[in-house]
């Protein structure tokens, strides 16, 4: 993150990305070592052994300086990425004192304590502790009916208050066809790569190419579990709205998939590391809004 802070201050995007280069070269000299990516640790366990340098550039930005870059790993055992748990507990003292510790916490005798728990009262004042549970069950119907009933009249009066408004124009399937067999008989459009931009050249690159590519000047291609991630940092910007809408894309695809909808999402993976900096998981093989517009 404290390299995208240095970025902001240079005026030149030359300068930038050469910079950049010098920054991620400075890094390498720390590698490998015992440090893996947040934004891919929950789907395997892996450590970062080297950074390819002439791999990263900065994204197009006016103010900002978001930069991408391309992180070797290598796939280890979790058990190696955390030894010390089995070097210190070889025979598995760790767990059985946990689990005395745990049986001792719970025969506790709570009647001791000065502290007592809150009663937690129930929402329907009208039924008592101690009362029937038919009588509770038949207040629940009725206040859900009533409920109902509300929200019923609501979208009455919605309705009737629609009516007075002008009807909505309708799209008729017919049209909707023909829309779609005009785009598909249309000439494809090529996007062209801007000469301003230098991140155009290296993200119109094949993903599969550019694996391969790196792989093959890698001294640690041949190893195995090898995999090259791609990351954005991003420094200057409140990532918690893209955050909150990454959740919501996998709410929509989990209730799809249980709905065996046939639609595709891919959403993005997201980290925020500060109320003004994070991750984001780029989309290989796709162009950016800015490439498009």
């Amino acid at each position: 993150m404290a390299i995208g802070n240095r970025l902001r201050s240079i005026p030149d995007r030359n300068t930038r990305c050469t910079r950049l280069i010098a920054e991620l070269a400075m890094l390498n000299l720390n590698l490998p070592a015992r440090v893996w990516l947040p934004l891919y640790s929950s789907e395997f366990c892996h450590l970062i052994v080297r950074i390819p340098p002439n791999a990263g550039v900065i994204l197009n930005s006016k103010d900002k300086a978001p930069y991408l870059l391309y992180v070797e790993t290598v796939d280890i055992d979790a058990e190696l990425l955390f030894p010390a748990s089995s070097k210190l507990y070889p025979d598995g003292k760790l767990g059985r004192e946990l689990s005395k510790s745990a049986e001792n916490l719970h025969s506790a005798d709570w009647n001791n304590c000065e502290i007592q728990p809150k009663p937690v009262y129930s929402s329907f004042s009208s039924i008592s502790a101690n009362g029937d549970d038919d009588d509770l069950h038949k207040q629940f119907v009725f206040e859900k009916l009533t409920i109902c009933d509300t929200l019923s009249q609501m979208s009455v009066d919605s309705n009737a208050s629609g009516d007075s408004r002008e009807p909505s124009a309708l799209v008729s399937a017919s049209d909707i066809r023909r829309r779609l067999t005009e785009s598909l008989s249309a000439p494809t459009k090529q996007l062209k790569h801007s000469t301003e931009d230098p991140s155009a050249s290296i993200l119109s690159e094949p993903w599969d190419e550019k694996l391969k590519r790196v792989r093959e000047s890698s001294p640690y291609g041949s190893l195995s579990g090898w995999r090259l991630l791609p990351v954005i940092v991003k420094t200057g910007d409140d990532l918690r709205q893209e955050l909150l809408a990454y959740q919501i894309l996998r709410q929509l695809q989990d209730i799809w998939k249980l709905e065996h909808v046939p639609l595709r999402l891919k959403p993005y993976r997201i980290l925020v590391v500060s109320r003004d900096s994070g991750m984001i998981e780029p989309i290989v093989n796709a162009v950016s809004l800015h490439q498009v517009r």
